[in-house]
Formats: C-alpha cells, sequence, structure tokens
C-alpha cells in the first residue's frame, strides 16, 4: 500500500468531509497506515472522526474508529464509545471493544463483557480485526509488540487475536501457558479460557 494515502493530502480530503467509501475504508485501515495518520491527528479532528461512528456501523466507521485511538481516554469519547457498542451490530463491536480496552481505568465488569462477546462468536471476531494487525506469519510478533506498548489491562485482547489464526500455534500455546500465570488476574483468566478452548484435546 503506497505511502501517499497517509499523507496530509488525505487528512486534508477527510478534514474537508471526504468520508471514503467501505472498500476504501477498509483498504487504509490497516496498523502501518492508521499509526502514521494517528500522529497527524489533533482535538478539532474529533468533529469529523466522532460522526461517522456514532452513524455508521461498516468498515468506514471502523477505520475512524481506529483513527480515534489517540483520545480514547478523553471522558465525552468514553462515554460516546459505550453508549456505541450498546447500539452497535457485531462487526463494530469488534472494532469498537479496543478503544474501549484503550482505557486503563476500564471497569472490571466491562472487561467481562467484552470477553464474553468475544467468545459468543470467536471466529466472527477474528474475521473482523486481526488482519489490522498483520497476516498470519507475523500477527505473533506485532501482538507481542503491542501488549509490551499497551496498558497492562489490554493485554488479554491480542491473546485472542493468535489462536487459529498465528502460523505458528505451537509458539501460540506457549504463550498462552506463560500468560496463564500472569499476575494480571484477568490476563491470566483469559489464558487460561483459550487454552482449555483451542488445545486441550479431548
Amino acid at each position: 500500500m503506497p505511502d501517499s494515502i497517509a499523507g496530509e493530502d488525505v487528512l486534508d480530503r477527510l478534514r474537508g468531509g471526504y468520508r471514503p467509501a467501505e472498500a476504501e475504508a477498509g483498504q487504509w485501515n490497516m496498523a502501518s497506515t492508521v499509526d502514521r495518520l494517528r500522529r497527524q491527528l489533533g482535538e478539532p479532528d474529533l468533529k469529523w472522526i466522532l460522526p461517522v461512528i456514532a452513524e455508521t456501523d461498516g468498515t468506514t466507521a471502523a477505520f475512524y474508529l481506529a483513527l480515534l485511538q489517540p483520545f480514547a481516554t478523553k471522558g465525552d469519547v468514553r462515554n460516546l464509545l459505550a453508549r456505541r457498542f450498546e447500539t452497535a451490530g457485531p462487526y463494530l463491536k469488534s472494532q469498537l471493544l479496543w478503544r474501549l480496552l484503550d482505557d486503563p481505568d476500564l471497569p472490571a465488569a466491562m472487561h467481562e463483557t467484552l470477553f464474553r462477546f468475544v467468545m459468543a462468536d470467536f471466529n466472527g471476531f477474528q474475521s473482523a480485526t486481526v488482519e489490522y494487525l498483520g497476516r498470519p506469519a507475523g500477527i505473533l510478533p506485532a501482538a507481542l509488540r503491542r501488549m509490551a506498548d499497551g496498558p497492562p489491562s489490554k493485554r488479554w485482547i491480542y491473546l485472542c487475536c493468535l489462536p487459529q489464526y498465528a502460523d505458528d500455534q505451537y509458539a501460540v500455546k506457549g504463550l498462552l501457558a506463560i500468560a496463564a500465570d500472569s499476575a494480571e488476574r484477568f490476563t491470566a483468566q483469559v489464558a487460561r479460557t483459550l487454552m482449555e478452548q483451542f488445545f486441550c484435546e479431548p
């Protein structure tokens, strides 16, 4: 994907009211592209980001949600995300949960709610989200980097991206075994559940 899509010309178009179609937004919604765009955003950009998230449910909304990450812990943004999660369809919920988990003070009950949602349709969750992080050959190191850089409370969701999808399932099993002994109670709980679901022999 060409670097030019992450240039100032794209932000100028978005700031001017351009709303990409679903297919175009899906092409743009990759980690390397979004990371470059995020670095150029400021709070005034919320005026064109938030309405798309509030009004739509598809890949365009998912792209705008990805852009929202630097502002996800602002009080008004947190409130909007929580309200939107209640009304969104399954695809957008799979995107919203990432922004909700950016909040290191997210209540434990909400973590439980999000994990139940993931496990209720695990294949649907993975098909909606994992390609953002990378292809099967590269998702394991990509997930580990983000687990290292992000808030500890968010680590469990990266574990959910790995079973079935990553090329090296033996390494995934080893990572889950380590995470199952984590001092982070919920991360350990998630790791044990994933081990039982995907790696325990009948």
